[in-house]
């Protein structure tokens, strides 16, 4: 089993490190990482946690991950295209195929939101999307645990990537 997911994950380029800064890390950043790691390929990126309303009316966590200038990920943790395709325009995402996700269908809106604790105004400058696509990733292998969160319930229930352009922060949250 350790020689199967060994080989699943070098497949499929899961990166070995996520540094994570709500601060955030700006070019001279990323250029004193890709100076000390001359060896190693540093993919700066952006992520929010944001909501989604639910059809049963509730608000649940999304995290939200930015795809790069060309509409694609980076080569580390891969997004394997299970169903439809990537984003090509800013009003576009691909989620998660995860079971808990089986209700929604590539051509379905969905909208993220902030509440009285959650501004996501300042982080994204669009957030209705339409879904073109669902992915497996082997950042998620779970189809139960989609990791923590800081706002909600305090578990993230989908992932959503969106075109970087989205994103409206100065500085990266992320650096791969």
């Amino acid at each position: 089993m350790k020689v199967s997911s060994d080989h699943y994950y070098d497949r499929t380029s899961l990166s070995d490190i996520r540094l994570v800064s709500t601060y955030g890390f700006d070019d001279n950043d990323i250029d004193a990482l890709k100076k000390g790691l001359p060896d190693v390929d540093v993919y700066p990126g952006y992520f929010t946690d944001a909501y989604v309303n639910t059809d049963s009316g509730e608000k649940k966590v999304a995290r939200v991950y930015s795809l790069d200038k060309t509409g694609e990920n980076n080569p580390y943790s891969s997004l394997q295209i299970v169903d439809g395709r990537l984003p090509e325009k800013e009003n576009e995402c691909v989620i998660d195929s995860g079971k808990l996700l089986a209700h929604y269908k590539v051509g379905d809106k969905l909208t993220l939101c902030g509440d009285e604790d959650t501004d996501i105004d300042g982080t994204l400058s669009v957030k209705e999307f339409t879904i073109v696509g669902k992915f497996a990733s082997p950042m998620y292998i779970s189809d139960a645990e989609r990791g923590n969160t800081t706002i909600g319930s305090g578990s993230v229930y989908m992932i959503c990537y969106i075109p970087e352009s989205c994103f409206k922060t100065e500085v990266y949250t992320q650096v791969m």
